[in-house]
């Protein structure tokens, strides 16, 4: 047995730790998901003329577009030590300094909104009202936005030099692929046997 309990830490020092930026890009990807999964949801329960032929199942989109809600509010929680840090690294990049800001305050409204909506029997009626007035709010105004964020986000991973996560050492920037997995070259490792 080691002395000092060394083992224990040469056991942790072996294991591969994730990165900032690679829980930062895997964070991203999984509240992307969880937006469009929200947003699919959220919109065939409120789309008055899919009430009706929906029936039963209406109630299961609602539990489900709860269930996102609340693992959304957990990728929150998750972000929330990494904050800090992260608003380091964007300080000289003022757009997606206001982009995160744009995004945390629709996801917060969201979350906040959707908890007084989902526990409304124990509030007051003005709260589930005003909650219901502020959640579609920031539907009809960050759907919108959370479109143009994908559609510009897409358009800028394409883009090495603008990214703030980079490349490790010793591998070229276009290797990576905007989701931050490499493409299949030569260069590599992977090789294509031709007949």
């Amino acid at each position: 047995m080691p002395e000092g309990g060394k083992g224990g830490r040469a056991m942790n020092e072996n294991k591969k730790k994730t990165g900032f930026g690679k829980q930062l890009a895997e964070l991203h990807r999984w509240n992307g998901w969880l937006v469009v999964l929200l947003a699919v949801t959220g919109l065939v329960l409120s789309w008055g003329a899919v009430r009706g032929w929906l029936g039963e199942g209406r109630v299961w989109i609602k539990q489900l577009h709860i269930g996102v809600g609340v693992v959304s509010g957990i990728l929150l929680v998750m972000y929330a030590p990494l904050m800090r840090r992260h608003w380091k690294q964007i300080r000289n990049r003022p757009s997606q300094k206001r982009n995160l800001s744009v995004m945390l305050i629709l996801l917060v409204g969201w979350l906040l909104s959707g908890i007084v909506l989902w526990q409304f029997r124990h509030l007051p009626p003005r709260w589930a009202n005003n909650a219901l007035v502020v959640h579609d709010l920031l539907t009809w105004v960050g759907m919108p936005y959370i479109l143009f964020h994908s559609i510009t986000r897409i358009q800028w991973m394409r883009r090495p030099e603008r990214r703030t996560i980079r490349a490790e050492a010793g591998e070229s920037a276009e290797a990576l692929q905007p989701g931050g997995y490499r493409s299949p070259t030569r260069h590599n490792g992977l090789r294509v046997a031709s007949s």
